[in-house]
């Protein structure tokens, strides 16, 4: 079984979701700030600790299924992030996932500026969604290592719109925001999309 962390890089905050094969579920949690750089490897390294992770997907912006300047800046993080860790380092395209997370929000009657706190996470959580859908397509990978080479790089082809599988975050995604700080939110056991909320 691997238990990733995902990554949704934007130019000013990366989604970020855990989960793994076992249960199939990913699970959003609060965004991180892109800048400083240093502070957010530090973060990234944190979460992998506290979470139990093992493995990293990326999110790929790819273009019609090629590689442009967004994917290209994409797979840089991804390099970056593995030697950084020492850990594997796959990517996963992640076309439309942005408009499927604030579908689901919107769906759930979030909107405005709980919608825009959550949406990077639900983006993240929607791009491990992915992955972990084709790991259980093809037999459910005991590790990261047996769908692709251990610590090496994956750039996965384009593959349209998420799929429909359940996961506890979409029912909990108008959920009322819980108190507490929003890192205190984030690391709560089963915390759903509701917990990615920021002050």
């Amino acid at each position: 079984m691997t238990r990733y962390l995902s990554l949704d890089p934007g130019e000013k905050t990366v989604g970020v979701a855990v989960g793994d094969s076992a249960g199939a579920v990913a699970r959003p949690l609060a965004p991180l700030c892109r800048k400083p750089h240093a502070r957010f490897l530090r973060e990234v390294a944190g979460l992998l600790s506290k979470e139990g992770a093992d493995a990293l997907v990326v999110g790929l912006p790819l273009r019609d299924g090629q590689i442009g300047p967004r994917a290209q800046s994409a797979l840089a993080l991804a390099h970056e992030l593995r030697k950084a860790t020492g850990l594997p380092v796959v990517t996963e395209d992640e076309s439309f996932t942005t408009v499927e997370a604030w579908g689901i929000l919107d769906g759930n009657g979030v909107k405005g500026d709980r919608a825009r706190r959550r949406a990077d996470g639900v983006s993240a959580a929607l791009i491990l969604e992915r992955r972990l859908q084709r790991e259980l397509a093809a037999g459910d990978c005991a590790s990261v290592g047996e769908c692709a080479t251990a610590g090496e790089l994956v750039s996965i082809e384009a593959r349209g719109a998420a799929g429909t599988m359940a996961a506890p975050w979409r029912e909990a995604a108008a959920a009322p925001e819980p108190g507490g700080t929003p890192r205190d939110r984030a690391g709560a056991d089963g915390a759903g999309a509701a917990d990615i909320a920021q002050e």
